[in-house]
């Protein structure tokens, strides 16, 4: 004789079932938190590689624009150790999170679970009804995990505008520093060029002066050191010129501006230690060689000078095109950075828009799921009851020796096209 089951063998085959229900759960959990971490993980990574890469250094306009190089190799180290510091504590802060979601949904599945278990008991429910509670709880949780992971990206995705928002302030910083140095080299130059313009006039007046004929070995002495004299104050002018570029080059090699400057003085220097030169044997020359000479040497240093004078301003005007260009730079990209820094603040203000605190992210979060579950619940209800009525049908039609079809007309007849019980009460008599 066949024993039946007892209240205390159903107890322990529920007790089991709640284990084994549980474990898979536990399990499900555990991959899924598994398989963000490994995204969350790669796309770290993917981060920490293109930030901290020399590539991405490299192709910054500010390495070329900084007039200081070893400056600019500080920045970016300090920039790159900053920007590891960030991506540390971004990863301390998901590896808490993730331990902390996880117990709390571990725990949330066990309390939901025992409640399923004691409404079990209570009601002595089938085992249909166990594999619906079961159901019911995974798809809640599957439901739950999507909320919370959008939420989380979304307030990531937030996150990492406001930092770039920040650092695009600073570089917009930095560059308006640089703009503001870039003017004052500019008047710098065109305050140099104002002395070469007033210099140039104070020769000319000075080189129609008459010349006594009695007196050229004189005339000529005084001449070679007033030609003497601009030449060194030309001399003064080109050092000036080369500390401003030595501020701007360093240590740049190649045919720059810098090294046509140095052979402009090179060459200034050799007139001037020739002049010095023909200063001296002057003493021993004759009146009339010295008339014909003061018409020669005239001639001569007029060519010189007219020569000075279109090399400086080559020299000027050089330095002064650079100047402009590197203003030209500065301008257009202030004027992309504007561009980018207003759609950078348009995409914030609409994710701020879009952003809920988390308690109230969570309580519709709950909500959601439980719409959902009680939604799934129904169908499931439904069907079941469907699929009993059918089989009813059947089973009737079998008895009556009749066809399903013209049973279910003699229901459509009576009023019950479809199931007449809902919920899990489950019917023995069709009507």
């Amino acid at each position: 004789m066949r024993m039946m089951p007892n209240v205390r063998t159903k107890n322990i085959y529920e007790a089991v079932m709640h284990r084994q229900k549980m474990a898979e759960a536990k399990k499900q959990c555990e991959q899924i938190e598994n398989k963000r971490f490994f995204q969350d993980s790669d796309v770290r990574a993917r981060q920490e590689k293109r930030w901290t890469s020399e590539t991405s250094f490299n192709n910054s306009m500010m390495a070329y624009l900084l007039p200081d190089k070893e400056t600019v190799l500080s920045n970016l180290e300090a920039r790159k150790s900053k920007l590891r510091s960030l991506l540390r504590k971004e990863a301390d802060f998901y590896e808490n999170e993730q331990f902390s979601t996880k117990r709390s949904l571990v725990t949330s599945l066990h309390n939901g679970m025992a409640e399923k278990l004691d409404s079990m008991n209570g009601q002595s429910e089938n085992a249909m009804s166990d594999g619906e509670a079961s159901g019911a709880v995974e798809s809640k949780t599957v439901v739950y995990d999507s909320h919370r992971s959008d939420g989380r990206q979304r307030d990531v995705a937030l996150q990492r505008k406001l930092d770039e928002l920040k650092q695009f302030e600073r570089e917009t910083e930095e560059l308006e520093r640089i703009e503001k140095e870039a003017l004052e080299d500019q008047k710098l130059l065109q305050r140099l060029a104002t002395e070469r313009l007033e210099t140039d006039e104070t020769r000319r007046q000075r080189r129609f002066e008459k010349v006594l004929l009695r007196q050229h070995t004189a005339a000529l002495i005084r001449r070679s050191r007033q030609v003497q004299t601009e030449i060194t104050t030309d001399l003064a002018w080109i050092d000036r010129l080369l500390a401003f570029e030595g501020e701007e080059e360093g240590k740049a090699e190649g045919e720059g501006p810098r090294s046509r400057i140095n052979v402009v003085k090179e060459m200034l220097e050799e007139d001037l230690r020739h002049e010095a030169r023909r200063e001296r044997d002057m003493d021993d020359m004759l009146a009339s060689e010295a008339a014909e000479l003061a018409k020669r040497r005239e001639q001569k240093w007029k060519c010189q000078e007219e020569a000075r004078e279109r090399l400086l301003n080559d020299v000027l005007s050089m330095c002064q095109d650079r100047v402009d260009s590197r203003l030209q730079a500065l301008k257009q990209m202030k004027l992309a950075r504007a561009e980018r820094h207003e759609a950078l603040k348009r995409e914030i203000n609409a994710a701020e828009l879009q952003w809920k605190p988390p308690f109230q992210m969570e309580q519709s979060n709950d909500k959601d799921c439980d719409k959902l579950v009680k939604t799934e619940e129904a169908n499931s209800r439904s069907s079941h009851a469907e699929a009993v009525f059918e089989e009813t049908l059947r089973k009737e039609a079998e008895k009556l020796n009749i066809s399903v079809d013209e049973l279910k007309k003699v229901a459509s007849g009576m009023g019950f096209s479809k199931a007449p019980f809902t919920g899990n009460q489950h019917k023995t008599q069709l009507w």
